[in-house]
């Protein structure tokens, strides 16, 4: 082996340091071993945080060891994840330079924990009936609900122990808690005129459980909407944005709503753009009602975190930017496609977060990268 021109310097480091992937493993289960495929096809493209999406309203398959009855929201006896097995995951990543960052998504999306504990749940049967388990949205006044999430957060950061934890947050159905006898009952004491004002009072709380159930030098993520829905987080609360912001915002674009809540005081994860294009699970049925597509690899590369935003913040508020993730949501998602709808996509997504951004404005000076990477995969049996 000859290496010429030495002695050599390189100089290199991430333009972000949130270089993420969201993987969904309620809605299809993803056996121990994919995820660590997954993680290892991470490691070679330098992406440093694995998001997982273990719950949502189609299953909980986490064997909770304080929590039993929790699976019985799982899909089947064998379609779950021990301790020990989240442990295994978080151990394998770290190895390999990959921070695990879960995500215990509430007070919707989270329909699974009511075949287990269903005190927890509110009480909108028709709203379930017309609309869906969907629409299914824990009970904010129950100090059940409150302890039972205390002591999932407390099991899942101690297997977890990475400095983030997300809490999720996103698609509170308004029609269930208005439905709900027990919460207009609570509003009515609580003089609440409206349930942002419930929602308000949920996530406060629930972050309070959380700070003592992980720890208070934990760093909490939720989903945008928490913000959009007029909830007031304290200012180190990070906001995963993937949409623009609601009607009642009326924020026409992602970059506008990233500058609302950076103004707020708030860091930014962006999770998608106003076309989707981080989204590598639409296209293929999921999302294609609201007029997304399948994105290519240029799409991918065309987004930035900070497009958009050079006329609405300063270049000391876009600092607030900390990074994105593309995301693998699991209507479409399983164990067949997991890696091939992943990878080489993800590449361009890494080389975009990584680079410098005046080095990634060419997409087909990327061509060829991308070319050789997807190789380099294939060698190392990702398809």
């Amino acid at each position: 082996l000859v290496v010429r021109g030495l002695p050599w310097s390189i100089e290199d480091a991430p333009r972000f340091a949130h270089r993420g992937m969201l993987v969904d493993s309620s809605r299809h289960f993803l056996p121990v071993d994919l995820l660590k495929q997954q993680i290892d096809a991470m490691s070679w493209a330098k992406l440093s945080v694995l998001h997982w999406h273990i719950t949502d309203f189609q299953a909980a398959p986490f064997a909770s060891a304080v929590l039993p009855k929790l699976l019985k929201g799982a899909y089947s006896a064998i379609e779950v994840y021990t301790p020990d097995d989240v442990s295994d995951v978080v151990r394998y990543a770290k190895d390999r330079g990959v921070r695990v960052m879960m995500e215990l998504d509430t007070p919707g999306h989270a329909a699974s924990f009511g075949a287990g504990y269903p005190e927890i749940m509110s009480d909108c049967p028709e709203t379930v009936a017309d609309l869906g388990d969907a629409y299914q949205v824990l009970d904010p006044t129950s100090n059940a609900t409150y302890d039972l999430l205390g002591q999932l957060l407390a099991e899942l950061g101690a297997l977890a122990p990475d400095a983030y934890f997300h809490l999720g947050g996103d698609e509170v159905y308004a029609q269930c808690w208005e439905e709900s006898p027990t919460v207009q009952a609570f509003m009515k004491a609580q003089g609440f005129e409206t349930v942002d004002e419930v929602e308000n009072y949920f996530e406060n709380r629930y972050l309070g459980v959380a700070r003592t159930a992980l720890g208070g030098d934990r760093v909490l993520m939720a989903f945008q909407e928490v913000f959009d829905n007029n909830v007031t987080l304290p200012g180190d609360v990070v906001f995963d944005v993937w949409k623009q912001g609601n009607a009642a915002t009326e924020v026409p674009s992602i970059p506008e709503e990233i500058a609302r809540i950076v103004k707020a005081g708030h860091r930014v994860v962006l999770a998608n753009g106003n076309s989707g294009e981080w989204y590598l699970n639409d296209g293929w049925g999921n999302g294609n009602d609201g007029g997304r597509y399948r994105s290519s690899w240029k799409d991918v590369y065309g987004l930035d975190p900070l497009n958009g935003t050079d006329a609405l913040l300063t270049p000391a508020e876009q600092l607030y930017v900390v990074g994105g993730e593309v995301s693998l949501w699991g209507e479409e998602i399983d164990a067949t496609n997991f890696l091939t709808r992943a990878w080489p996509r993800s590449a361009a997504f890494a080389e975009k977060l990584w680079s410098p951004r005046a080095a990634t404005d060419d997409a087909v000076a990327q061509t060829a990268r991308l070319a050789r990477f997807a190789c380099r995969l294939n060698a190392r049996a990702i398809p």
